[in-house]
């Protein structure tokens, strides 16, 4: 069983890191990405995450904000 995330339709090698779901209905995920040159360029828009438990996708939304580290977003 294995996580899958997908940006802008692309799998990528991001890694889970939560997902928030409060009262109101709102949702928020955390993932982790390699601080890589097509990485920086998927996070640069706001864009589609998908995110699935093996075959279920359990988060849909879109990539609003990025932190910026030396080896990670």
């Amino acid at each position: 069983m294995t996580w899958r995330i997908y940006i802008a339709n692309e799998l990528t090698e991001a890694r889970l890191s939560k997902i928030l779901l409060e009262l109101n209905g709102h949702e928020e995920a955390e993932i982790i990405l390699p601080n890589r040159a097509e990485y920086r360029e998927l996070v640069s828009s706001d864009t589609t995450v998908e995110i699935y438990w093996n075959e279920t996708l359990v988060f849909q939304g879109l990539l609003m904000s990025v932190e910026y580290y030396f080896n990670y977003l």
